[in-house]
């Protein structure tokens, strides 16, 4: 069911201290990316510590973390423990980062959670002379909402690596590395082991690890983390397994999955691809560690069933088909071009994409464009965004245009396509953002006329 509500631009700003929050917030992100704990040990310590008033499980990985940490959230929640969701970056607001037991935390609650720390923030920026990142930010301010809300676990995404993410202050109960491929590179390393030697610092002393399939050679660093920290590693295909996956009509798919406690069957999921099978698994056995016990199917049937993936693999519109997808990396590309090919029905692919410039773009576009039959080169909203024509540079074929902004490529797309072809819309998150919000004011002005 659609919520157009929730991608009206105007709904997004409701009130006048939403948007003097928002405002706020924005301002800090001149601040960019910063290294270190002083700046965020300082806030933390000003608001006396929320982060050690509930049990957390941390999350890192290079694709998939969002979608695993709101399947753990949700079975948590679905077994009553009072849970907290905070994934990064949000599709249309702050407030989609933060969330308690499937609940968004309202404009007028981020507002009034901001005011309350603000004064601890200043605090921290003159205490260090170094500002707050807008990451930092609102990672405190997430646990301490929280805190305020006494939520008995917190299932937090880490932003990226770990070693210096403001999440992993937190002491994780089980930490869960979804895989370790290459991107953002010029943060993190310019190799598998380097980047999986930043994303083991999710590893706790004495902390439960879940491992997704990782390379020999991400495998080998993380269980050296591991040994140093006396954590006990669950692997897939070793210690627990997706047995099956069956695609269904409708972006759905059914799974077995041989869990650590107990054999889940007939898991409805309400999304496409074999990587959100493994995510679910990996969600599964994470939320199994936490319980300590087998989880009860028919607690988290239903609520599991329910979930939506905002910009993942997300069916928009039908007939034409028009889908949008955040691929933003190689490998995440190439988890969407093996669900285009082998769980969808078509006629003929119109790809339209739209990558940002300090992504691999060359990787992205080779992984995806061979499977299309028509290209349309755009750019998003974004000013990292990769100019189109630079873009359109990677093929030598025919079958492609350059329309930019985003919109009226999506409108060049649906004016090519029969009702039997299928549209995506992918490259980044800011391209699926994009996309999903065009779309919603086309149904609204439709439903309108």
């Amino acid at each position: 069911m659609y919520q157009p509500s929730l991608f009206n631009k105007n709904a997004l700003i409701g009130s006048a201290a939403y948007l003097e929050a928002l405002n706020y917030l924005d301002g800090t992100l001149k601040y960019g990316i910063k290294p270190g704990h002083e700046r965020i040990n300082a806030l933390l310590k000003e608001l006396s510590n929320p982060h050690r008033r509930f049990e957390t499980i941390l999350v890192t990985g290079t694709n998939g973390k969002t979608s695993t940490a709101r399947m753990i959230a949700t079975l948590l929640a679905s077994h009553g423990y009072k849970t907290g969701l905070y994934t990064s970056p949000h599709l249309h607001s702050y407030c989609e980062r933060i969330e308690i037991n499937g609940a968004k935390i309202s404009e007028e609650e981020l507002a009034k959670a901001l005011n309350d720390i603000k004064p601890a923030i200043k605090k921290a920026d003159k205490a260090t002379g170094d500002p707050l990142t807008n990451f930092e930010i609102l990672t405190a301010l997430a646990f301490y909402y929280y805190a305020q809300e006494e939520v008995k676990c917190a299932v937090l995404e880490v932003g990226m690596g770990a070693r210096f993410d403001a999440t992993c202050l937190t002491k994780a109960k089980v930490s869960v590395i979804t895989n370790v491929e290459l991107d953002h590179t010029d943060y993190l390393g310019n190799s598998i082991e380097e980047i999986a030697k930043e994303k083991a610092f999710a590893i706790k002393e004495g902390s439960k690890v879940v491992l997704g399939a990782l390379r020999p050679q991400a495998q080998r660093v993380v269980e050296k983390r591991a040994a140093e920290m006396s954590a006990d590693i669950k692997n897939i295909d070793r210690d627990f397994s997706l047995r099956s996956a069956e695609s269904g009509l409708d972006n759905t798919q059914k799974i077995n999955v041989d869990g650590l406690f107990f054999d889940y069957k007939n898991i409805k999921l309400p999304a496409a691809g074999r990587h959100q099978a493994i995510n679910a698994a990996i969600a599964i056995v994470a939320a199994e560690l936490f319980n300590e016990r087998l989880l009860m199917v028919k607690k988290f049937k239903v609520p599991l069933s329910n979930l939506s993936f905002d910009g993942r693999m997300e069916i928009m519109q039908t007939y034409p088909a028009v889908i949008v997808d955040g691929a933003h990396n190689p490998a995440a590309a190439r988890n969407l071009g093996r669900v285009l090919r082998e769980e969808f029905e078509y006629d003929k692919l119109i790809l339209v994409l739209a990558i940002y410039k300090d992504k691999d773009y060359k990787a992205i576009a080779t992984e995806l464009l061979p499977l299309a039959n028509n290209v349309i080169f755009s750019e998003n909203s974004s000013q990292r965004c990769l100019k189109a024509d630079k873009l359109a540079r990677l093929t030598n074929k025919s079958n492609y245009q350059v329309i930019k902004p985003l919109a009226a490529a999506i409108d060049v797309a649906k004016g090519i396509a029969a009702p039997g072809d299928l549209i995506c819309i992918t490259g980044s998150l800011a391209t699926a953002a994009d996309a999903r919000m065009i779309l919603s004011d086309e149904r609204l002005n439709g439903s309108a006329e």
